[in-house]
């Protein structure tokens, strides 16, 4: 089967569509824009690739079937444990980064307390996590960014009230840190 896409990047959400040769829209990605623009193309493109992998395997085990109703439950329930594993992959990513740039240069004097305040709100967050995936689930935003800063701004107001750390140092080792993981490919 020969197979095309289409990128739009925009200032605020990049998109792709990938189509069969009859034009028939088979996965659809979508990123918001980094300041990347080859990041953002290449996130929206695999996007597109993984919900076309779904509706094929969707296809194929409908014809099989014979029987949509369990087929559908069983693909809704496998795409949000892959969806909460790129999450949790991601959030990976972000633990490893808070903690690498909590580590010196302006946090010198209080590195460590930084560094083992944004442990713990990892920590708490990674718990978290498989709530946001569960079905029926309501999420506020399906991007990384969103879903991580939310919940992570509310943590680090919880952390910075515990442990008497600065609110703000939090949030900066968070702003730095988002940037370098978003425009990193998984």
């Amino acid at each position: 089967m020969r197979c095309f896409i289409g990128i739009d990047l925009g200032s605020t959400t990049s998109k792709a569509v990938l189509v069969d040769e009859n034009l028939e829209v088979l996965g659809r990605g979508i990123t918001n824009s980094r300041s990347n623009y080859e990041t953002a193309t290449r996130i929206a493109k695999q996007e597109a690739v993984i919900a076309t992998r779904f509706t094929l395997l969707r296809r194929a085990l409908d014809h099989a079937a014979q029987s949509s109703g369990k087929v559908d439950e069983f693909l809704d329930a496998l795409e949000l444990a892959f969806r909460l594993e790129q999450f949790v992959d991601q959030l990976d990513d972000l633990r490893r980064t808070c903690l690498h740039n909590a580590d010196g240069g302006r946090f010198k004097e209080h590195a460590a307390e930084v560094g083992t305040a944004i442990a713990d709100i990892f920590r708490r967050f990674s718990g978290e996590a498989p709530e946001l995936f569960k079905p029926g689930a309501r999420r506020l935003s399906d991007f990384f960014r969103d879903l991580a800063g939310s919940r992570y701004m509310a943590l680090a107001e919880d952390m910075a009230r515990e442990s008497g750390l600065p609110y703000d140092a939090l949030v900066n080792v968070y702003d730095r840190s988002i940037i370098e993981v978003e425009n990193r490919p998984p």
